[in-house]
This record gives structure tokens, sequence and C-alpha cells, in this order.
């Protein structure tokens, strides 16, 4: 079964309203087996929040596609 994890994410510290910041992330599966051909595309969505629980309180700020199969541990 594939297993996905985030890992290397990096943002900057602060940001302002209404600019624009750079976020980026790696994603790889973890999981004996690749990500199944009818489930190759999914969404990444970039969540801001002030804790480590996602809650009512989190703000979505961004989102990226992603197609195609994912190996076993590979990454993007």
């Amino acid at each position: 079964l594939p297993d996905l994890s985030v890992s290397n994410v990096q943002a900057p510290e602060e940001g302002f309203g209404g600019a624009p910041i750079l976020v980026s992330w790696t994603v790889t599966n973890n999981g004996d087996g690749a990500v199944p051909a009818n489930e190759s595309n999914w969404t990444d969505t970039i969540v801001l929040s002030r804790n480590t629980v996602l809650d009512g309180s989190d703000q979505v700020i961004g989102s990226r596609q992603r197609s195609g199969s994912l190996a076993a541990g590979a990454s993007y």
C-alpha cells in the first residue's frame, strides 16, 4: 500500500497581507506499493496554522494538483 508523507517544508518566517510567499515541500511514498493508477490524481493543500492542530481557525492559502503514479520510495 502507498503511504505518502510530507517533509522538507520550507516557507518564510513571516509574510505580509496580499504579498506572495514561496512555499516548497517534498512528498515521499514510504509505502511498499505504488499509488494505484485510479488514485494517481490528488491535491496538495497548503494550510496556514498558528499551531500543530488542523481545525476551523486554519486558513487554506494555496494548493497544487498532482497527476501521475508515485512508486514506492519515490518522491517529488
